[in-house]
């Protein structure tokens, strides 16, 4: 019995080269959401029950900090420092993983990646729980 042949060097390469395509769609919809009035959409959840979400502002906070106006970033959301990198960090990591072996889920799978999202989530809840009684300048503006 032989053992099966293992793929080209270039066959695996044109895989990659074609797993490429949803970093590089995912990217292009995060940039147009944040920079384009055409592909930035309201909170759903603002949208639905009339109340900001736990993250509403945090992509305008992201825009802001970014832009080097950090004040008015934690300003608008103070937790913009912890949940942008976070999000973008797993994302990246993520994306990489799938782009050179095909796998999802490699990273938030991980019991110390679950533990944060708890956490952070948990900290998102208590910010926007304390801002319905004034704490942080009150509940964000949905635009």
């Amino acid at each position: 019995m032989t053992a099966p042949a293992s793929p080209s060097s270039e066959t695996v390469w044109q895989g990659r080269r074609r797993r490429l395509a949803l970093p590089v769609l995912t990217l292009g919809l995060a940039l147009g959401h944040m920079y384009t009035r055409a592909l930035h959409w309201r909170c759903p959840v603002a949208r639905f029950v009339h109340h900001p979400c736990p993250t509403c502002g945090v992509t305008t906070a992201t825009k802001l900090a970014i832009s080097g106006h950090l004040h008015a970033a934690l300003a608008l959301h103070p937790l913009v420092l912890v949940v942008s990198p976070f999000v973008a960090i797993i994302v990246a990591l993520e994306l990489g993983t799938y782009v050179w072996n095909g796998n999802l889920g490699t990273w938030s799978e991980k019991k110390e990646a679950r533990g944060a999202t708890v956490v952070i989530a948990l900290a998102l809840f208590m910010l926007w729980l304390s801002r319905f009684f004034g704490a942080f300048g009150g509940p964000v503006e949905t635009d």
